[in-house]
């Protein structure tokens, strides 16, 4: 099974990468690696923004890869190298943070006494959420994904007065 993941600096002690604050202080684009023989992961941190840290038993660093960042001195868009894996990490990254992020967005604004109450309202906040993207995504209408009882009729004959 191969696995690529972002891991936090203060779980990578035995990592002979530099800390985070070592990392900070170095220009954009700049990484470095390790390689574990012995247990077939690689480590690689790269500075963007900020320092991220990734493990992986499937990709290595190279080949270097390019990465388009704009540069605040330059006032335009500059080239800076980015390792294989990093490429390759946010190409396949989306399902889990698209839908942490939708669920931010548009989350049930209901609060609870019981304990169980967030745990049910989450879950249909994902099931919506999910049931909402993966719509958009096959371009079905909302007429053909809920039926005509729930529809914009139905809700018009309970919400008006008549």
């Amino acid at each position: 099974m191969t696995a690529t993941g972002t891991v936090r600096a203060n779980r990578t002690e035995k990592c002979p990468l530099n800390d985070k604050k070592m990392m900070s202080i170095r220009e954009r684009g700049s990484f470095e690696s390790y390689i574990d023989k012995s247990d077939n992961i690689a480590a690689v941190a790269w500075k963007d923004n900020s320092v991220v840290t990734l493990l992986s038993n499937e990709h290595g660093v190279a080949p270097l890869g390019e990465a388009k960042r704009y540069s605040v001195t330059e006032r335009k868009k500059v080239s800076i190298p980015q390792p294989y894996r990093i490429a390759q990490y946010n190409r396949n990254m989306g399902g889990v943070d698209l839908m942490d992020n939708k669920i931010s967005n548009y989350r049930i604004g209901v609060r609870g006494k019981r304990w169980y109450i967030p745990i049910v309202l989450w879950l249909f906040d994902v099931v919506m959420s999910n049931t909402w993207f993966l719509a958009r995504s096959q371009g079905v209408t909302l007429d053909s994904l809920f039926p005509k009882k729930c529809g914009p009729g139905f809700t018009s004959k309970i919400w008006t007065r008549s």
